[in-house]
């Protein structure tokens, strides 16, 4: 049988230990507390930099412009950047063969040049070049552009741009247009129109591009105002239940049958869930 003292010693014995156990769990909880105040502290500059960096970007500085002068315009300025209009323009840039796979043609006199551009390069040029097919910089038309983004950005990605038409006919449209165009300071030049429809001067383009066929009639009816054979690229839907979209297609073959495309280079859809978008690629002309 244990003594009085005996039991004493082992009492203080296990509140040694317990204490010991406290001062070791509170040490390893002050270790720990620390350490996710280093990583918050990582966190926080981590949340700082990042957001630097994206007001620093292009399109959210054109968002902040609208926000501040223009705010009516940020929900369909958003929309613009969704994924349904961000899918639909890499696309139409992803289909679209660049320079010698769509534009070669041979002319009469039996030599290879680019179909519709606005210059013909010889086989060899001047630097020795003996790609048999040289690309040369296209001159193409933007049809309903809306605000210019991301189209002008993705297809700067892929063709040698000389200059671009851009007809918009809202004027809020175009004020933020003007604020992408100089945030992203494009090597060519972009001229800015209204209505594509009004234009009646004889011209010779590249390629001329229409992403929102619905809400316009088809542009086949300007065919006679532009010479040579352009590349044409429509888009359109059968989103049929909005009352601004006043043109739209059952399926791609009607889109083609419309707009009167000889040579289709491409027609393809791409389907979302309210709606089916139809594109095609291709000639007016055989």
């Amino acid at each position: 049988m244990q003594s009085a003292i005996e039991k004493l010693k082992i009492f203080e014995k296990n509140i040694e230990e317990k204490t010991q156990e406290n001062r070791t769990s509170a040490w390893e909880t002050r270790k720990t507390i620390g350490k996710l105040r280093k990583d918050i502290g990582k966190n926080k500059k981590h949340i700082s930099d990042t957001r630097k960096k994206v007001n620093k970007l292009p399109y959210h500085k054109v968002e902040q412009w609208i926000i501040n002068n223009q705010i009516g315009s940020l929900e369909s300025y958003q929309d613009s950047l969704s994924h349904g209009q961000l899918s639909s323009k890499q696309w139409l840039v992803e289909k679209l063969p660049k320079g010698k796979d769509l534009y070669l043609e041979v002319i009469s006199d039996g030599t290879p040049t680019i179909l519709g551009y606005t210059q013909h390069l010889p086989l060899v040029n001047s630097e020795g070049n003996s790609d048999p097919y040289p690309e040369s910089s296209l001159y193409i038309e933007i049809i309903g552009g809306w605000f210019g983004c991301p189209l002008i950005d993705l297809l700067h990605s892929k063709l040698e741009i000389k200059k671009i038409d851009f007809y918009e006919k809202d004027k809020l449209c175009k004020t933020i247009l003007a604020q992408y165009l100089n945030q992203f300071e494009f090597p060519f030049e972009i001229s800015v129109f209204g209505d594509f429809f009004e234009r009646k001067e004889i011209r010779r383009r590249d390629l001329i591009i229409n992403t929102s066929g619905e809400h316009m009639e088809d542009i086949i009816k300007m065919k006679r105002y532009f010479k040579g054979n352009p590349v044409v690229a429509i888009q359109s839907n059968d989103y049929f239940g909005l009352d601004e979209h006043i043109n739209c297609v059952h399926n791609v073959e009607e889109l083609i049958e419309k707009n009167q495309i000889k040579n289709v280079v491409y027609k393809g859809e791409l389907d979302f869930p309210k709606y089916t978008r139809y594109m095609t690629i291709g000639h007016w002309y055989v």
